[in-house]
């Protein structure tokens, strides 16, 4: 290779190749270097700058001699490959350069030098102080001047968090709302014996009830020949209060025994309460399908599932029941009904008044997180004890 004229001539028992291994790849070797050429020389690290330096002398261009042995070292590189080969690199090459060229360009912001950079710093830093609401101008009456001076002694107020906004309890209106009462009695004592008269279970209501469980009785026999179903009262169903949906009077309760149950939706299921709601929709399908049931809603979330159905009734006129599957709730608050009724004969009379008005009020509606009519009941037998 051709010695560049910044490559010191080497002294002593040193040569060429460990100096350019010193100088080009900044790697140490175990030549000896002279000191003098270490201050001279520092040390440099082999890229494509220092490649360049080596080939070009001192007036940056290339000297005769070093575009020969280029332009050899080009041919020997060039002349072994056939004609194909140079078109394919050379179709390659136009092909890069194509696609470089067809890539958009990005337009950045020139860089400012360190001296411009520096000359720019103190007319923005004198302009944000002129627009600085701290530092008003000097021309300013004793008034400004007292109000900027107290708007900065105010400290800042942390930004309160904006209130949630809550959404309104939209009310539907009932279909059956709920309407002042009108008494043929004078008195209160004689009212709430008429009132009690309305809403207390009489046989017609009984035997409504009952002809309602025969009904789907004979309905699910085909489907669910072992069941077996039973209706429960707490109060007159016939009388189509306020609320009668939302809170029926009267409770079908289908009774099954998981094991008869084979053959059925679910019947596979490990957990009790997912073969209940099964059991509870493949009698909701029995029911409805045969046009005689109307659907109304659902309640799952509860403890014990249960659907709304409008039952057939004497009249025309239908009535909400509540059908449930294996459900206990209802037998309990008719047992316990009655057990009051034996122990005191004013304790039926008040637990009905208590139902009524909290049904009326719309607060004994469990779907919606209220208590449920049981719960009244229970209410008003611990305030009886």
């Amino acid at each position: 290779l051709p010695i560049s004229p910044w490559l010191p001539r080497p002294t002593g028992d040193q040569d060429y190749p460990s100096l350019v291994s010193n100088h080009l790849f900044d790697s140490p070797c175990d030549c000896p270097i002279n000191p003098t050429i270490a201050l001279l020389m520092p040390c440099m690290k082999f890229n494509l700058t220092t490649l360049r330096a080596a080939l070009c002398g001192s007036d940056g261009q290339l000297d005769l001699r070093t575009s020969c042995i280029l332009l050899a070292g080009t041919l020997c590189a060039v002349l072994p490959l056939e004609i194909h080969h140079l078109l394919a690199a050379l179709v390659g090459a136009i092909g890069y350069m194509l696609i470089q060229s067809l890539q958009p360009e990005v337009q950045r912001r020139p860089k400012l030098s360190k001296s411009k950079a520096e000359q720019s710093r103190p007319s923005r830093q004198s302009h944000h102080s002129r627009q600085s609401p701290e530092q008003p101008a000097s021309k300013m009456s004793a008034a400004e001047s007292q109000k900027w001076s107290s708007l900065r002694q105010r400290p800042a107020q942390p930004a309160q968090a904006q209130p949630v906004p809550v959404k309104a309890d939209v009310r539907k209106p009932s279909a059956v709302p709920v309407q002042a009462l009108s008494f043929a009695a004078m008195g209160f004592d004689a009212q709430v014996q008429e009132l009690l008269t309305v809403i207390s279970p009489s046989d017609d209501s009984r035997a409504a009830v009952e002809s309602i469980a025969k009904l789907v009785r004979r309905s699910l026999a085909s489907a669910l020949p072992g069941a077996e179903v039973d209706g429960f009262a707490s109060a007159n169903p016939l009388g189509g209060t306020a609320f009668g949906v939302a809170v029926p009077e009267v409770d079908i309760v289908v009774t099954l025994d998981p094991k008869t149950c084979r053959g059925q939706p679910g019947f596979g299921l490990q957990d009790a309460s997912k073969l209940q709601k099964s059991l509870i929709r493949t009698c909701t399908d029995q029911l409805v399908s045969n046009g005689t049931f109307k659907f109304r809603r659902s309640a799952f979330r509860g403890a014990e599932p249960k659907v709304t159905l409008i039952a057939p009734a004497a009249g025309g006129q239908g009535m909400p029941i509540n059908l449930s599957v294996n459900a206990a709730s209802p037998a309990h608050c008719a047992a316990l009904f009655e057990a009051c009724g034996r122990l005191a004969p004013h304790a039926q009379d008040i637990i009905l008044l208590v139902r009524r008005w909290a049904k009326d009020r719309g607060v004994s509606h469990a779907a919606k997180g209220h208590l449920a009519p049981y719960s009244w009941m229970l209410l008003a037998v611990y305030y009886l004890q």
